[in-house]
């Protein structure tokens, strides 16, 4: 999908801390946190039919993620990911530390 490994660990850090988990009263799948009632159409287009999967859960969410970068700086695009608006958030500064740390560590 054109996203960095660094940066999808870091989301998957932020979102799970590296689990593969059911949230949200199973609304919230795997490592990426994907909803499916948002993404039917993504995972029918990229195959996925299983979002505790581990390859079909990166495949949807380094997808949608690829796609929230084509519109936004990388701030607003992983406020998106994470609550459905754009902005500053404790989430992306969390993701954003955690992507300098593997970039440079």
């Amino acid at each position: 999908a054109g996203i960095s490994y660094e940066l999808a660990l870091a989301v998957v850090r932020a979102e799970t801390t590296y689990r593969n988990l059911m949230v949200d009263d199973g609304a919230s799948a795997g490592y990426m946190q994907v909803q499916e009632r948002w993404h039917t159409d993504r995972m029918d287009r990229l195959g996925v039919d299983d979002l505790m999967d581990p390859l079909g859960n990166f495949r949807v969410g380094c997808d949608f993620l690829a796609e929230l970068l084509e519109k936004y700086e990388l701030e607003d695009a992983l406020t998106w990911y994470n609550g459905g608006r754009t902005g500053p958030s404790e989430y992306s500064r969390k993701v954003m530390a955690y992507l300098e740390g593997y970039k440079h560590g």
